[in-house]
């Protein structure tokens, strides 16, 4: 099982799936006229579906001539028909040709391109008269109905098979290449499976998964035809039929009148249109349009050969059948073995991840960003001042402005504005980062289709808004060297919108009244990636949105979801190596399933920053005591030796009476220190007498002058500097020294000196210099109750006990040092008026970041506070205020299904400074009744597999259950094209998992692998088919898997793997 399993997973990366039809019914239609024979032949005409149209039957000889033809028939009113055929019939080859009934044939629209001009999706449209579609169909052995559905693509097999016919020696020969062609190319068999309605949901919804993936191949053929018109459609039809008639290649523009990208964008407005109700069906559709979508292709896709050799006929004998399948086992094992015996060297060659990985590395993809982002800007540029832009377009003058990250300036760029059809915006301009040192230089073009008259120049609003608005980005970003590191080359972004929109009584288009009118939106257009190693990518980016019906989880405040991501192009490795590849992801239930959601949150750890109900917290966490004021609790909750623990600090503010030391400043513009100089000075002038100070000159000798303290003092600015009674420190200096620069004239030129001792038992020192300075120290005395008189007149601070204060000269600025008691009454005052009260208390800046209670409670009360561990049951009801928290981001369904990492809350009676910081873990967005139905195929040229050079790979991962889904995987290389299918209602733990392994010729290898409730693996079944005839079983013994065969009174046998 070792063995089988690597196989599978091998192949499984190395293959895909190409599916074969089945038979179709119709009603029965009587004829008239030649005596009815007992075959019949019947089908359905879709084109979408053709009513009331003619259908002739006719025998063909093996050169591809009519020998002979049966009555007509018309087709009923679900396209389909039934001849009986006449006596006459030979059993030859039919032709069946769906022709128009001017004026009464009609078609069912199954296409965008013909829903115009009032006709709406699956309405009837007329058909014109040189509409011709073809079957050719032969008689099975044994059976009496001929099937013989008629689309496109059976006419464009019937065109090839007649013109192939002489070449490859008769047409029974020519068909069955031609049918092996076209399969190839679609992906089923149209000449067996039955065309059904695409238009119709219900009819759709009923049929088969191989009929539905018919039914959107046939829209998309009604889409390409109609996309000019309905005009030419009869024409354009007729070369699409015939767009392999003489070649290999499927939508070569020159010789097949469209392109195969034409093809492609057919595909994918036809998908956008027909909802797929089959996942299989939807997966394996976008694996096709993966194929018509492929860079490498764009000169149209090639067929693969057809290999006669390798089909089993009609009358192939069991032997036969056994042998070709013996070889078809052989070969799938081979190829198993082969990928198996790869060592790592040799993977890392079949397909050059390194190179992806290095392309779409961090420096690549983020300068495609932070061009996402300066279009952006420059877009809120012209969008938010329009009258600023009015004024650009009319002048044609340029703006300079600054590019922001998160408010920091980041750059600059200069914006120029032009009207081209048009708001056309360039703006050129570099990145330099925050720290100014990443230097990329940036250059883009914005065209856009609204116009000018969009923009209410008066009320700098947009008034109004096209139903289909779009912006096309060109452009690159440097490295600084002169170097790309991401070029964008006309990729467009497209809103599209139910309608247009225009101003309401607001004055302008409201957010709301565009997420009303929201269809979808698109970003499309070709990209080139630089990696400074040499690396490099070029190639088309497509992203598709649509609008969220319904959300699970509201996690978004846009309703849109991703609906179709894809990257496909031509990578080159640093050594100049190229190889294709392309990876696509399809939502098909975008508009039910938040995908941007899922991506962005499921199962993701993030922190989140909220605001908290603080009185929620205090009520469980708080002290509960009635003196706190401003209480508060901190909360941290952690993991610790791989269990969960919780820490808790709780406490607030106290009126106890102790002591709070303050160090107010006061700028000079408080005019603080001239008052206090003056009232300083007024007191000293009231207790100390004019003094006489020696002074000594040359003609005089020692002499005494009378200096007036008040009038030294009155001339300059002052410097004062008091220290008051202090204590804790009893030793040091207490007086007050009081300097000047500049005396009054009667002062000036005068050198004196004074020491005394004053009334009231104080020292003075006083000293006159003949620079006009002058300096007094007092010390002593009454000194310090006139500073603390003058201080206190001039603070209304109650119980203030001051220990210093002091002016300067040089900027008139004053500062100070006192302490009073935490009280109640203090902070009442301050809270009555905290611009005045934290002003004197100095305090004053704590208002730029606090509120005004808790500035005067930590400014005039004691802090007071525990801290304790929390246990368990503590940190399960802190849990609950977190969850109770985050239910109003994320609502209370996903909220308890998070899980709590660690965390940090803060709580307060006031909320403006209550928040929680917590890690969180998100579940699994996804439930067994909502989860993203998706496929993701990859596609890739496959280098150095061992007889496999350049092999093209396409993987489809489907995912249609909460746990299941399949795998479908295609490998096509020179020698031919095989494919692998896996199955499983649960991938995780499956206890059936279901493959088949089969080629283009009807080989076919079914297998079922069982496993127990362990999820050991517990057996094997399965079956081999040839042309969908069982041939043999698998079956496993003594654990190993074999097939047998039956042959007559023998049964062959062989080893699976």
């Amino acid at each position: 099982m070792i063995h089988l399993k690597k196989a599978a997973l091998a192949l499984a990366v190395a293959s895909s799936i190409t599916l074969v039809g089945c038979n179709n019914s119709g009603a029965y239609i009587p004829t008239s006229g030649e005596s009815a024979g007992s075959e019949t032949v019947a089908g359905a005409a879709v084109k979408g579906v053709l009513k009331n149209a003619n259908v002739t039957v006719y025998e063909l000889d093996n050169s591809g001539t009519r020998i002979r033809s049966f009555e007509s028939v018309t087709t009923d009113a679900n396209g389909e028909y039934e001849v009986a055929l006449s006596d006459a019939y030979e059993g030859g080859l039919l032709e069946v040709e769906v022709t128009a009934v001017p004026g009464q044939t009609k078609m069912v629209c199954d296409a965008s391109g013909c829903a115009k001009d009032g006709i709406s999706f699956g309405d009837e449209i007329e058909v014109p008269a040189n509409f011709v579609l073809s079957s050719i169909a032969k008689k099975d052995a044994g059976s009496d109905k001929i099937s013989a559905p008629v689309t496109a693509w059976t006419t464009m097999a019937a065109n090839r098979a007649k013109a192939k016919a002489s070449a490859a020696g008769g047409l029974d020969k020519s068909l069955a290449e031609a049918n092996f062609k076209v399969q190839q190319l679609v992906g089923f068999d149209p000449s067996k499976v039955a065309a059904k309605d695409a238009a119709d949901p219900a009819k759709l919804g009923s049929a088969s998964s191989e009929e539905q993936q018919a039914a959107v191949m046939n829209a998309v053929v009604a889409e390409l035809i109609f996309s000019g018109g309905s005009a030419d459609v009869a024409t354009k039809l007729e070369s699409f039929t015939k767009s392999i008639e003489n070649d290999d290649i499927f939508g070569d523009a020159i010789d097949d009148g469209f392109s195969v990208a034409e093809f492609a964008a057919a595909g994918e407005q036809t998908l956008s249109v027909v909802q797929v109700p089959d996942s299989t069906a939807a997966s394996k559709l976008q694996k096709q349009q993966e194929v018509f979508s492929d860079p490498a292709n764009a000169g149209g896709v090639s067929t693969p050969e057809y290999n006669p050799d390798l089909v089993v006929g009609d009358n192939a004998t069991q032997a036969e059948k056994i042998e070709s399948f013996k070889n078809f086992v052989a070969t799938v094992r081979a190829w198993a073995t082969s990928i198996e015996d790869l060592d790592t060297a040799q993977l890392g060659e079949v397909v050059d991840v390194e190179t992806i990985q290095t392309v779409f590395s961090e420096g690549p993809v983020t300068s495609l960003k932070l061009a996402q982002e300066i279009v952006n800007q420059s877009l809120d540029q012209v969008t938010l001042t329009p009258t600023e832009m009015g004024e650009l377009l009319d002048t044609g003058n340029t703006k300079q402005i600054s590019m922001l990250d998160n408010g920091v300036e980041v750059g600059s760029a200069v914006l120029s504005v032009t009207d081209e059809n048009g708001v056309k915006i360039n703006v050129v301009g570099q990145m330099t980062g925050e720290a100014h040192t990443n230097f990329l230089p940036f250059n883009l073009t914005i065209k856009t289709n609204l116009p000018v008259s969009a923009f209410d120049l008066t009320t700098e609003t947009i008034k109004s808004l096209l139903a289909s608005s779009e912006v096309v980005i060109s452009g690159a970003v440097e490295n600084g060297s002169g170097q790309a590191i991401a070029r964008l080359n006309d990729v467009t972004a497209r809103l599209q919108l139910a309608n247009a929109l225009s101003a309401g009584t607001e004055g302008f288009v409201t957010d709301d009244q565009v997420i009303q009118a929201f269809v979808g939106a698109s970003l499309s257009g070709n990209v080139e990636l630089f990696a400074e190693t040499g690396e490099s990518f070029s190639g088309n980016v497509e992203a598709q949105v649509t609008k969220l019906a319904k959300n699970r989880f509201a996690l978004n405040d846009v309703p849109v979801s991703i609906r179709k991501l894809r990257v496909a192009g031509t990578f080159t490795a640093a050594q100049g190596e190229t190889f294709d590849a392309s990876a696509t992801l399809n939502v098909n239930n975008a508009s039910e399933f938040d995908t941007l959601a899922w991506l962005d949150y499921s199962e993701d750890d993030r922190w989140v920053n909220e605001p908290i109900d603080g009185s929620a917290v205090l009520d469980v966490f708080g002290t509960g005591e009635s003196d706190i004021i401003n209480p508060f609790v901190d909360i941290n909750v952690y993991e610790y030796e791989g269990e969960r623990s919780g820490y808790l600090w709780a406490g607030g503010f106290v009126a106890d009476g102790t002591e709070k030391q303050y160090w107010p400043y006061y700028e000079s513009e408080t005019g603080v220190g001239s008052v206090i100089s003056q009232d300083i000075v007024a007191n000293l002038a009231e207790s100390i007498s004019p003094i006489m100070m020696e002074t000594w000159t040359e003609a005089n000798g020692l002499e005494y002058i009378s200096v007036d303290i008040a009038d030294a003092l009155s001339a300059g600015n002052l410097d004062i500097h008091w220290s008051g009674p202090n204590p804790e420190f009893p030793e040091n200096w207490t007086g007050l020294s009081i300097d000047t620069a500049q005396v009054p004239v009667e002062y000036q030129n005068i050198e004196a000196y004074v020491s005394m001792l004053t009334e009231d038992g104080g020292e003075i020192s006083a000293s006159l210099s003949l620079d006009g300075t002058f300096n007094i120290f007092i010390t002593g005395g009454n000194v310090n109750d006139d500073v603390i008189a003058a201080l206190n007149s001039s603070f209304a601070i109650s119980e203030a006990t001051w220990r210093q204060f002091n002016v300067s000269s040089y900027d008139g600025s004053a500062s100070g040092a006192f302490v009073r008691p935490a009280t109640v009454e203090l902070y009442n005052e301050c809270l009555a008026n905290p611009e005045q009260l934290l002003a004197v208390l100095g305090e004053s800046d704590r208002l730029d970041w606090q509120s005004g209670d808790v500035a005067c409670a930590e400014t005039t009360l004691s802090w007071d506070y525990f801290d304790e561990q929390l246990d368990g049951p503590a940190i399960a009801a802190a849990d609950e205020l977190v969850r109770s928290t985050l239910v109003g981001r994320y609502g209370s369904d996903l909220v308890s299904q998070l899980t709590l990492n660690d965390y940090y809350l803060s709580a307060s009676e006031n909320n403006d400074w209550s928040y929680l910081s917590a890690g969180i873990e998100f579940p699994n967005l996804e439930s067994e009744t909502s989860f993203i139905d998706a496929s993701l195929t990859l596609s890739a040229t496959a280098r150095n597999i061992p007889d496999m050079p350049e092999a093209k790979v396409t993987v489809t991962a489907n995912r249609n259950s909460f746990l299941g889904g399949q795998l479908f995987a295609t490998l096509k290389y020179d020698q031919g094209q095989y494919e692998i299918e896996v199955s499983s209602d649960n991938l995780d733990q499956p206890t059936e998992i279901n493959g088949r392994f089969y080629d283009a010729y009807g080989k076919e290898l079914v297998l079922k692998a069982n496993f127990n409730a362990e999820g050991d693996f517990s057996g094997l079944s399965g079956d081999a088919f040839v042309n969908g005839e069982d041939i043999g079983d698998v079956t496993l013994r003594n654990g190993i898997p074999l097939l047998t065969y039956p042959n007559g009174d023998t049964t062959e046998f062989e080893s699976l793997f």
